[in-house]
């Protein structure tokens, strides 16, 4: 379940990427992990 769920994160992180500057990247996956990471604790 967790190797999936990086997975799913990885991807969303490079669409973010791809659509988004690099500074606001940097905030919304910082963001995004954090959040994540509460959800699997």
């Amino acid at each position: 379940m967790r190797g999936t769920t990086t997975i799913i994160l990885r991807l969303f992180m490079s669409i973010l990427q791809a659509n988004s500057s690099q500074a606001n990247v940097t905030a919304v996956t910082t963001k995004g992990e954090e959040n994540a990471y509460h959800f699997l604790i």
